[in-house]
């Protein structure tokens, strides 16, 4: 990795980028892991049947 790049990750501590990356990813997931946790509502429905 160039210098730069190195430099300007330096002053990130590792926590914030694990926190970082486990909100992306449960923002990434989230059409499938939603309705498991809430239920299927009318508008999921529509989107099924008019997908």
């Amino acid at each position: 990795m160039h210098r730069s790049a190195t430099v300007r990750f330096e002053g990130i501590p590792p926590w914030a980028a694990y926190v970082a990356f486990g909100l992306l990813s449960v923002a990434a997931t989230a059409p499938v892991w939603r309705p498991l946790l809430f239920g299927l509502s009318v508008e999921d429905w529509l989107q099924l049947r008019c997908f």
